[in-house]
């Protein structure tokens, strides 16, 4: 008879173990406001699934932070339940409304609880599913515009998560030229941003406007259109922006033919280049510098003509510096490939100069017996008229 009990005892315990387990895993809480924005409306969802009645019927509770401060009893409120709404919107789900979320509604658990079932969900920051947008008073904006200079200030705080801006003038974006500093002051963030740009192009109108992104949301700090122009200036914008058009079009071919010569020469002098790397084993370390030069020389010019081709469209003196830098990497590089066999640097440039001289005397030797040949033709062609 004792040991009838004994199983009964055990068995009704086990099944109040498994009710309770499993029971746990049949109510859920969570957040449906996504993004949960501060400063509107948050909800917190409660689905029980267990029971075939509707939770409207059934003995529901809203609690708050460790000491479960009661929100909401069968849907009707207490006193502390000023900011908080309660919906119920199917037979299985019914959700808590905190009006005006804010930073003092973080780090609260809140229970939701149906029958002897309940569920938790604590309100931390999380930058994925939780924004503050700025507005108003917390939007420090402070700019000059005009058809050639642009400059701007921007503070804003609180903001949450760190927010990615953008800024654009004349329709170009302006990220080479922004500053942009965030520092964390909890539990939210304050952004900076400063820029200083002038343009010799004269464009006019012209419009500026700032935006960031924060979490998902994107939203714009400000937005300005500048007409202070005259005809003049209207015409100088034209003559300016053809001339500017002009020198990029002057700079990427130049920047093309540099880029070709560099492969030209070596295809011209690969055998010569071969023979002296088969040598480089029975040279000193010291006697390799010719031949490394040589590589580096070729790998920046050839990176310094595609740099000209990627900051051509940017408003500033990267493109002219990389030219620059191209020209003289690529009359380097020549040189030193022309002459691989040479171990002095000194002489192999004195050689390859010797060698340009020769070949430009060559040219305009044939420039001048061609036009010798011409004339010689043009007179006998005259004679024979004559006759």
């Amino acid at each position: 008879m004792k040991m009838v009990y004994f199983k009964l005892i055990t068995f009704t315990y086990l099944t109040i173990l498994l009710v309770g387990r499993y029971s746990e895993k049949e109510i859920f809480c969570s957040v449906t406001s996504n993004p949960a924005v501060f400063g509107r409306d948050v909800s917190i969802s409660c689905i029980y699934n267990i029971s075939s009645t509707c939770v409207e019927n059934l003995t529901r509770t809203w609690t708050r932070g460790q000491q479960k401060d009661f929100l909401f009893m069968n849907g009707f409120p207490t006193d502390i339940a000023e900011r908080y709404k309660e919906n119920v919107i199917s037979c299985s789900e019914f959700e808590l409304k905190i009006a005006n979320f804010s930073a003092r509604d973080l780090n609260d658990q809140y229970r939701c609880s149906v029958g002897f079932n309940d569920c938790e969900l604590s309100l931390t920051l999380d930058p994925v599913n939780m924004e503050y947008h700025p507005n108003g008073k917390e939007i420090r904006t402070e700019f000059t515009l005009s058809h050639d200079n642009f400059s701007l200030f921007v503070d804003m705080s609180p903001v949450y998560p760190k927010p990615v801006c953008r800024v654009f003038y004349g329709g170009k974006l302006m990220t080479d030229f922004i500053t942009e500093n965030t520092s964390l002051i909890k539990p939210f963030y304050r952004t900076k941003l400063n820029m200083a740009y002038k343009t010799r192009l004269k464009t006019c109108p012209v419009e500026a406007y700032a935006t960031c992104l924060i979490g998902h949301t994107e939203i714009t700090l400000f937005r300005s259109e500048s007409h202070n122009c005259s005809d003049t200036d209207g015409q100088s914008q034209i003559t300016l922006n053809w001339t500017d058009d002009f020198i990029k079009t002057v700079l990427c071919i130049l920047a093309g033919i540099c880029l070709a010569l560099v492969p030209w020469s070596m295809l011209r002098n690969w055998s010569l280049i071969m023979e002296t790397c088969k040598e480089l084993v029975n040279r000193s370390p010291w006697d390799w510098r010719r031949p490394v030069l040589a590589t580096l020389t070729t790998i920046g010019s050839m990176s310094c003509d595609i740099l000209t081709f990627t900051e051509i469209d940017k408003d500033n003196h990267k493109p002219i510096i990389c030219f620059v830098l191209a020209l003289v990497l690529t009359f380097a590089s020549l040189v030193l490939i022309s002459n691989t066999t040479t171990i002095s640097i000194r002489k192999g440039f004195i050689i390859s100069c010797h060698r340009l001289v020769k070949r430009l005397k060559n040219c305009v030797f044939c420039l001048k017996s061609s036009q010798d040949t011409t004339t010689n033709n043009g007179y006998s062609a005259a004679a024979t008229n004559v006759h």
